[in-house]
């Protein structure tokens, strides 16, 4: 879907791609808010899905740019528990707004909040932190004289 209009090729740093992949997601939610409870509301959420998976898999190019090859375990839990807490969350919170508000009203909050998340992405760095080499390793112990 991202790549169709590009002839298949998508040339842009995994930054930018992270960035406009969010900002489509934005948009799929902000769709929401003219179709809550109305038939189009089925194809706005398909909209504001479709971005997730090639967000999850931008998301982990990116850690395997960026973090020591030593470290990559740990920063992809981080990653999955992140967006894993982030839907629990997001639910959470629709579950008890869905009961004080319109859907309509629901929707907007979720746009602005994934507007707020799409605007993060911009922080993330033009080049990546450049890995260690090797962990320090403690230094080996003198025989005694």
């Amino acid at each position: 879907m991202f790549t169709a209009g590009c002839g298949g090729k998508w040339n842009l740093p995994l930054r930018r791609k992270y960035s406009v992949i969010t900002a489509c997601h934005t948009l799929g939610v902000a769709l929401l808010i003219p179709t809550a409870s109305t038939v189009l509301t089925l194809p706005a959420v398909f909209l504001a899905g479709a971005a997730m998976t090639p967000m999850f898999v931008v998301g982990y190019l990116l850690v395997d740019e960026r973090i020591h090859p030593g470290q990559l375990t740990e920063a992809n839990a981080w990653l999955g528990s992140g967006y894993n807490i982030g839907s629990a969350a997001g639910a959470a919170l629709c579950g008890l707004l869905v009961t004080a508000l319109t859907p309509t009203a629901v929707a907007a909050v979720f746009a602005v909040i994934a507007a707020a998340g799409s605007l993060g992405t911009l922080r993330i760095t033009r080049q990546p932190t450049p890995p260690q080499t090797a962990p320090p390793q403690p230094a080996a112990a003198q025989p005694a004289a």
